[in-house]
């Protein structure tokens, strides 16, 4: 997952709430992969844009291998289940809801 990067050390902790929720939903996300930078050649994405146009919003790009993961204790790469994807998009679902419909 990926996210704009914010000078605000507030804001900059708030945008760490959904992927913390969703690391907390889901063994199969990677908390520690999470990056939010702002790098130039991505000016262009729908994520910077909509950074740009709503600074006070969160934006984010999730991204999912189709070949799978390579978890920490292994080396080899573990391919995803058509449910671990489906379970993936449930519980991004909950953790957004979680994040911001639950805190209203």
């Amino acid at each position: 997952m990926y996210g704009n990067a914010v000078s605000d050390e507030l804001k900059a902790e708030q945008q760490w709430r959904l992927p913390r929720e969703l690391a907390r939903l889901n063994s199969g996300f990677s908390l520690e992969r999470t990056r939010f930078y702002n790098d130039v050649d991505k000016t262009g994405t729908s994520r910077r844009a909509i950074g740009m146009m709503i600074p006070s919003g969160d934006a984010f790009t999730f991204e999912v291998s189709f070949f799978g993961q390579t978890m920490p204790e292994m080396t080899e790469l573990v391919p995803f289940s058509q449910r671990d994807y489906i379970m993936l998009g449930v519980d991004l679902g909950r953790a957004l809801y979680f994040t911001y419909a639950a805190e209203q």
